[in-house]
């Protein structure tokens, strides 16, 4: 398989399937149907609006060559979305919110690329990353960031609430 960081080979730890995705590109991913951790390379789809109640509704954490495609639906919880400790990801086409302020933290990871997303309203926590593009967002209040190497930020609208 590849992406945009190079070749490598997918395990699937659920059922998964073929099907055109992006562009009219077919390529094989997991439907994410429900709130849960996802570390296991591979693509990642939506097929509806997540919530959750407690903690982070999505965490992509402890892998490499992990890529998430929300299809405009919407992520919720105290924190909607948690990317840590990844080498290759990406979060595309996602409405990223948070019932405690915290729509989307990603953290000690590189090779990363989020775009084309809604996030907020609320801080977006961005924390020890190496090569990371942010593009195409709309963000509704703030971004907070420390520790970033290499990461670029290219044309994203921020939208302070008034």
């Amino acid at each position: 398989m590849t992406s945009d960081y190079g070749s490598y080979s997918t395990r699937y730890p659920t059922s998964y399937f073929e099907a055109p995705i992006l562009n009219g590109v077919t390529d094989v991913y997991v439907v994410v149907n429900t709130c849960r951790d996802i570390n296991v390379a591979g693509t990642y789809v939506l097929d509806r609006n997540l919530e959750s109640a407690q903690g982070a509704c999505l965490t992509i954490r402890d892998s490499a060559n992990i890529h998430l495609n929300c299809n405009g639906f919407s992520v919720l919880g105290t924190v909607g979305l948690r990317v840590k400790n990844m080498n290759g990801f990406s979060v595309k086409n996602c409405r990223l919110n948070s019932s405690d302020l915290k729509p989307l933290i990603v953290e000690d990871s590189k090779g990363g690329d989020i775009s084309n997303n809604t996030i907020g309203p609320a801080v977006v926590t961005l924390s020890s990353l190496e090569s990371v593009r942010v593009a195409d967002n709309t963000i509704g209040a703030s971004v907070s960031g420390t520790y970033l190497q290499r990461v670029t930020f290219e044309n994203n609208t921020l939208s302070v609430p008034a």
